[in-house]
């Protein structure tokens, strides 16, 4: 899956249609109820951009994550970020795209406050 999106000149830059977000929604809240909280690994397409809703919605259902690939964080603000690091005590690895220097260090300070597993 990829979002309907185009690009604007302010924050977050990015606009994805209220059809995209409601069918990745859908997606999303079908596949977490079906693992039943085991999901130990998460790829996201790099043009699927979540909102922060979506990104807790999954961070709360799959506790037991492991390793994290998603590009696109720019839905995403420091409150969503730090309460889906906090949920994933376990996660090992996390593949970002390039963010700028206060999301980078911010997501790094909450990695170390939160998992200890991490490499």
């Amino acid at each position: 899956m990829k979002s309907d999106f185009i690009y604007i000149l302010v924050e977050p830059y990015i606009y994805v249609s209220e059809k995209s977000d409601s069918i990745l929604s859908c997606f999303l809240k079908s596949a977490l109820s079906l693992s039943k909280g085991n999901i130990i690994t998460l790829i996201f397409h790099p043009n699927l951009y979540l909102p922060n809703n979506l990104f807790n919605y999954t961070a709360e259902r799959s506790l037991k994550l492991k390793r994290l690939v998603m590009q696109a964080w720019n839905r995403l603000n420091s409150d969503g970020i730090c309460k889906a690091i906090a949920c994933w005590k376990d996660l090992e690895s996390l593949t970002i795209e390039d963010t700028d220097n206060k999301s980078f260090s911010y997501l790094i300070h909450q990695i170390s406050n939160n998992c200890k597993n991490f490499k």
